[in-house]
């Protein structure tokens, strides 16, 4: 909340005005304002104390005011001025007959925007409560008095989810004349939710019309809103809401966020598969991101995309979360938390349950990940960017749409019959475009036809307050949409796109290519070691690479040097569940490597320009993409590396380091020799030979010719990769594995 750094007088020992009429004079106003700042920590701004004086004139109000901008203050004023009158009903002339202990009902569409209002309410002193079914069911469980019976009497304010509005409990709060004498609000938040949400899959919103007929003669309504539309959307909440034109006191603010660039982006994959590219990026930036999904499944496939494409320290997991209806609300709120407060945590992967009213202040990125329907959906989505300026200068929100999106727009705003289009929406569960929604999209800037949209002012009047004196809000400024500032005129995004994730090991401490050739083929021989150490019994199903996974070894290899304990392993292998067992014996080998490329080190010191024979430069690696594919030439184990210093008994630039490979004619000629070779009948044998996946030719070698049943003694498994049609890469590897269970044997 803004700080307010004067003491603010109260309003008790002062003399009240001579003659009061309506509180929305000037005179009023300047009441009210002096009220309210003997209860709040900050000056009111003017369009707050605008609503609450007309609501204490009896007017029903509706106020569209952008996101962040004290929405819910207009409630909590409201109640915090009627206490101060009720308390003190001399405070005016003539003087409020207000009853003791005003109380207030407040519609709320999730669970976690009724959590987040009711701590702002308790910061100013209002009680509170909380009525859904997760708080039924949790006074249930305690024993408890009924929560209906609990808010008849003290509550300032009872917020409730709309489906509570048929209740039967509801129905008595409202019989309640205690209650019924004490209530003087009816508060509405997110009123644009009536025609979306309510017109769809969330009827209980039209029950908000029917109860403010119930409601006590002195009850207002307040509504508020960020993304209503004019025409057609404000024409159907009014008719929901029961108002007529004219009868109630409208605060309209411009909902555009100067500060904030909106990018609209083009997907180059479908959303329906497993690999979602377009998003990879999105580790590199390393800022709190929230990435919105209309669908669980979709959020369930995006979590396991970027959980596979994360670098592995620290774990993933820790990394990125998901929300949404499904998971508890003890689980979402820990999200949240966790969001504000753990520097892991970067990602929310949401759905519309985090959409509205949320307050998370550190918000940096807002990924819309399929396309948007209807530009209310961007508006409210792009709101949870940027919520505190002091925390986030630059807050971003990417828009992605389908590449057919500009004809589907055309062809919605040409009245053209989209055939087959329309029903593959349907079929996916996805609405059709909205008419708007495919203007903004044609839109030259579409941040003007937005302003167009939301009926916005072009400068909001200035405010008065001692924030706003201190510190004017943006008012008119450019455009910094992509429309307008395409990303490739965008410096800074541009290096946030391509930067790379900062190596936590010093460049000088990493290991060299030689040295990462070494250090996996020693790791590759611990896996095979381990492999055929498990119960063949337990473990037949599993390949060896699940007991010592290649993204063990290559975050072993890029953090080398960090690994100085068995425990600084604990982060690589966590995840891993049946490679933990084998941790200390992989250590083993990581304090042998140590020795090694110790030796190593000291050799190259001694002459600075190495000599590399057969390909291997003596680079230092950033990360375990830049390792290039192996080939035939690479397939060597550490006995066939011979790592030697030439000149060791000469003196200084006749030294030299020297790492000898076999020549491919001497590996060819080995795995040649295979054929001659035949394995023992062992277990381990046993099931690398059924590992191997033959393809209808190989079958034929196996099964022999004309169709006749194989021969008693199986075709070894060399013989068939050697007589193989085509030699690929799947096959080179297999023999690889063979020579390794040649040595083995």
């Amino acid at each position: 909340m803004p700080e307010n750094t004067q003491k603010m007088p109260t309003t008790c020992g002062e003399s009240p005005p001579q003659k009061l009429s309506l509180f929305s004079s000037s005179e009023g106003q300047s009441f009210v304002r002096n009220l309210l700042r003997a209860s709040l920590p900050f000056d009111p701004h003017d369009y707050q104390v605008e609503g609450v004086c007309a609501c204490l004139d009896g007017k029903d109000l509706i106020a569209l005011c952008p996101t962040g901008s004290g929405k819910t203050g207009f409630f909590s004023m409201y109640m915090l001025a009627l206490r101060a009158l009720a308390a003190n009903p001399q405070l005016c002339i003539p003087a409020r007959n207000i009853s003791s202990h005003p109380a207030m009902v407040i519609i709320c569409p999730t669970i976690g925007l009724e959590e987040d209002m009711a701590a702002q309410f308790a910061r100013v002193g209002l009680t509170t409560l909380i009525i859904n079914h997760k708080t039924i069911e949790q006074a249930h469980a305690k024993d408890e008095a009924s929560l209906w019976v609990h808010a008849r009497t003290e509550i300032s304010m009872v917020i409730m989810s709309p489906e509570m509005l048929a209740s039967k409990g509801f129905e008595g709060l409202m019989q309640h004349k205690d209650f019924a004498r004490r209530c003087w609000g009816l508060g509405v938040d997110e009123i644009h939710l009536l025609d979306s949400w309510g017109a769809s899959f969330r009827k209980a919103f039209w029950q908000i019309g029917h109860v403010r007929a119930r409601m006590p003669g002195q009850t207002v309504l307040i509504g508020v809103t960020a993304t209503l539309a004019t025409g057609r959307p404000t024409e159907n909440v009014l008719k929901f809401l029961r108002l007529q034109p004219g009868d109630f006191h409208l605060i309209h603010r411009s909902n555009r966020r100067p500060e904030l660039r909106t990018i609209y982006r083009t997907l180059t994959t479908g959303l329906g598969g497993w690999k979602f590219p377009d998003f990879k990026h999105i580790w590199h930036q390393g800022k709190k991101t929230i990435m919105y999904c209309s669908t669980i499944s979709l959020s369930f496939r995006l979590l396991t995309y970027l959980v596979s494409v994360a670098p592995r320290t620290p774990s993933p997991l820790k990394r990125v979360r998901m929300y949404n209806s499904l998971n508890s609300v003890e689980y979402n709120e820990e999200s949240r938390r966790l969001f504000e407060e753990d520097n892991n945590l970067l990602i929310l992967i949401a759905t519309d349950s985090l959409m509205v009213g949320i307050n998370l202040r550190n918000v940096v990125f807002v990924y819309l990940v399929d396309q948007p329907n209807c530009p209310e959906v961007i508006d409210q989505k792009e709101g949870r960017a940027g919520r505190d300026p002091t925390v986030v200068k630059n807050p971003t929100c990417c828009v992605y749409f389908g590449k057919k999106a500009p004809a589907v727009a055309r062809a919605i705003l040409d009245g053209k019959s989209l055939g087959g289009k329309n029903r593959s929406q349907r079929h996916t569960g996805q609405a059709a475009m909205d008419p708007e929604m495919a203007r903004v999209l044609l839109a030259k800037c579409r941040t003007a036809q937005l302003d167009i949209l939301y009926n916005n002012p072009p400068e909001d009047p200035p405010c008065t307050c001692i924030t706003c004196s201190r510190k004017p809000p943006l008012s008119a400024m450019p455009c910094i949409s992509s429309c307008c500032i395409p990303e490739d005129e965008d410096v800074e995004l541009k290096k946030g796109l391509k930067r790379k994730l900062p190596n936590p090991v010093k460049k000088g401490d990493r290991l060299t290519r030689a040295m990462r050739a070494i250090g996996k083929a020693k790791m590759e021989d611990l896996r095979w070691r381990i492999f055929r150490k498990e119960d063949p019994v337990k473990t037949n199903i599993f390949p060896p690479s699940v007991f010592l996974p290649d993204a063990i070894i290559n975050a072993t290899l890029d953090r080398f040097a960090l690994l100085t304990s068995n425990e600084s392993l604990t982060t690589i292998f966590e995840d891993f569940r049946f490679a933990k067992t084998h941790q200390a014996e992989f250590f083993a080998v990581v304090v042998e490597l140590r020795q090694t490329f110790a030796k190593m080190r000291i050799a190259a010191k001694k002459k600075p320009a190495l000599g590399v024979e057969d390909g291997l430069e003596d680079d230092n690696e950033e990360s375990e993409e830049d390792e290039v594919p192996e080939s035939e030439d690479d397939m060597v184990s550490d006995d066939n590396v011979n790592v030697e210093v030439e000149g060791a008994g000469e003196a200084g630039p006749s030294q030299r380091l020297v790492i000898r490979l076999p020549p491919l004619a001497v590996i060819r000629a080995q795995v040649s020799d295979l054929k001659s070779f035949t394995p023992p009948s062992t277990p381990t044998h046993t099931r690398i030979t059924n590992m191997i996946a033959l393809s209808p030719s190989r079958r034929n070698v196996a099964e022999g010719q004309n169709g006749t049943e194989a021969p008693s003694t199986p075709k070894r498994p060399a013989d068939i990769l050697m007589h193989s049609p085509k030699k690929s890469k799947r096959s080179r590897y297999m023999v690889r594995i063979l020579e390794v269970i040649s040595v083995a044997y």
